[in-house]
């Protein structure tokens, strides 16, 4: 089933997310049916599987339906409703999502609460920077991948390494299902 949201692709969206996971998984063509996001930290590891309409890891599994994205993030239920203006609200486990995304050619910011957090976070083909919930970074883009991401995270105590993995098919979801992806995988500890 196709969604209805904001089907046009930035070019930043095509940056960041047009190549495969540098998680240890084989590279996958972009029509292949699954791919890979990840998060490196201190060693471990933080991955879910994107399969059509469905994002699946150990911590979480959403589903990308046509009035809104639900599931369940670390074992708390999850919604989120995209509404005019570049509004993504809900909750997650109770807490409230209430997130405004504005895009540019080459930027994409995103500012408002992530489970009932302050977050700012700003985007570009280069870098990542700002914090989603309790978890700031500082991430830089790496080699000629310009799905890979590497550099310092702070989730409330010492800046730690990080590296992070967008595969290419993130670039055929809508705006608010990447900035869904990136909010909850950037907010996990």
């Amino acid at each position: 089933m196709r969604s209805r949201f904001l089907p046009v692709v930035s070019p930043l969206a095509a940056a960041l997310v047009a190549a495969g996971c540098a998680s240890g998984q084989p590279a996958r063509a972009p029509g292949e049916a699954d791919q890979y996001v990840t998060l490196i930290v201190r060693g471990a590891t933080n991955q879910a599987k994107l399969e059509g309409n469905e994002l699946y890891g150990p911590r979480l599994r959403l589903s990308f339906l046509s009035d809104g994205i639900r599931g369940v993030i670390d074992d708390q239920i999850a919604s989120f409703d995209v509404r005019e203006g570049g509004k993504i609200v809900g909750t997650v486990g109770g807490q409230p999502v209430d997130l405004y995304v504005r895009q540019g050619p080459d930027w994409m910011t995103v500012n408002g609460l992530f489970r009932g957090q302050l977050s700012d976070l700003r985007v570009n083909a280069d870098s990542i920077q700002g914090n989603v919930a309790r978890c700031g970074y500082t991430l830089r883009a790496q080699g000629a991948d310009p799905g890979s991401f590497a550099g310092r995270r702070s989730c409330r105590g010492m800046p730690e390494d990080a590296v992070l993995s967008l595969p290419p098919a993130l670039l055929a979801r809508p705006a608010p299902e990447r900035v869904v992806v990136l909010a909850t995988l950037l907010a996990s500890r």
